[in-house]
């Protein structure tokens, strides 16, 4: 259950980067912490978190 509500915040953290970035680059970046949110989504979180 955590993971899930850690996937969806980490998941609306990318929509968020999307909307500051463009082009392919945040593109790359969100399906590469798309990827990495469903192996440890709270360090994703936290990296988006500090990268954005």
């Amino acid at each position: 259950m955590l993971t899930l509500i850690h996937l969806f915040s980490a998941l609306r953290l990318l929509t968020d980067c999307r909307a500051v970035h463009s082009g392919s680059l945040a593109v790359r970046e969100s399906l590469i912490g798309a990827r990495a949110a469903t192996r440890n989504p709270r360090i994703e979180s936290a990296s988006r978190r500090k990268r954005c």
